[in-house]
């Protein structure tokens, strides 16, 4: 162990050096994401003081719970809109403008940078047609240059076309 304080409070078994260990890298540098990106400014000394007695202090609480809530709302507008784009795609050109209803619908009081747009959804349909047309779909499997090869000596194995 060559300084890792972050290593360090994992063998340590005392609840109570642990949180003062966090207490104090959150005093000096704040919390960061599992990418190196700052979640929250560093703790005052207040902050730090709860933190080191055992207790969360309610800045870091309202930042999990923002960041939880940015996290599940995202998630279920991207839900969403991918289930209306592969609606959009699958159907056929007959049953778009119904489709298109919808994705009005699903459109109005969003903001005009997350709608769906036509030249989105037909984006989407061109891109699919040219990987299927190239080859770059298999089986539901996007196929390039770098797993081509895994993809063939799997061919091989299973009795598939």
């Amino acid at each position: 162990m060559s300084g890792d304080a972050i290593g360090a409070t994992k063998l340590l078994p005392v609840k109570a050096v642990h949180d003062i260990v966090a207490a104090g890298q959150g005093f000096a540098s704040g919390k960061q994401t599992s990418r190196g990106h700052e979640a929250m400014s560093p703790f005052d000394a207040g902050e730090a003081l709860y933190k080191a007695i055992g207790l969360k202090p309610s800045r870091e609480a309202e930042t999990q719970e923002l960041r939880n809530m940015n996290y599940s709302a995202t998630t279920k507008q991207k839900a969403q809109r991918d289930d209306l784009v592969k609606l959009w795609v699958t159907s056929d050109p007959a049953e778009r403008q119904k489709v298109w209803g919808r994705i009005e619908a699903w459109n109005h009081g969003r903001p005009l940078d997350a709608r769906l747009t036509r030249s989105q959804l037909q984006d989407e349909v061109d891109r699919r047609r040219r990987n299927n047309d190239n080859g770059r779909m298999e089986h539901g499997q996007s196929v390039n240059k770098y797993n081509r090869y895994i993809v063939e000596q799997n061919r091989s194995i299973y009795n598939v076309r």
